[in-house]
């Protein structure tokens, strides 16, 4: 009887993490049906959602890593960055590196975040840290985008 309660448990623990992948992948998925022009206006959406004002998207060559450039609804100037990659290709110190070379050089910002539809490498996340960029995974993502956390700036 313990033994078949165990088995038991230890099915339904399973069947659960199952369900709660798919629900996350389900959420992000639409990102990745996405090109690139359709994720910056997304999450510029999602800006706007957040109470963002004056949001612009300017992605694209030359944008020198401002994707989208908002106002929070506090008055800070927001820059975010998107990276729309396949779900096993993360985000590297790299990028985060080109990220922080650009806005650093080219734009005022009091808040940059970095969105990906994937993840981030151990040492972008460090980058990132010393930084003081905010960063947004799939997962991340797909909670904001379902309304279950507030936007990343906040």
């Amino acid at each position: 009887m313990l033994v078949s309660a165990a088995r038991y448990a230890r099915y339904w623990l399973r069947r659960r993490r199952v369900e709660r992948a798919q629900d996350h992948l389900r959420a992000v998925l639409p990102f990745h049906s996405m090109d690139d022009k359709q994720f910056e206006h997304a999450l510029a959406s999602l800006c706007r959602s957040a109470g963002c004002r004056d949001v612009e998207v300017s992605g694209g060559a030359g944008d020198r890593g401002a994707d989208v450039v908002a106002t929070t609804a506090d008055g800070r100037r927001l820059i975010v960055q998107a990276k729309r990659y396949s779900i096993n290709r993360a985000v590297g110190d790299r990028e985060m590196q080109q990220f922080v070379g650009g806005i650093s050089t080219w734009h005022s910002y009091d808040v940059a975040v970095l969105i990906t539809t994937s993840r981030f490498t151990r040492s972008a996340r460090q980058t990132a840290e010393r930084t003081g960029i905010r960063l947004v995974d799939n997962t991340t993502l797909a909670k904001w985008n379902a309304g279950t956390i507030p936007a990343p700036w906040t």
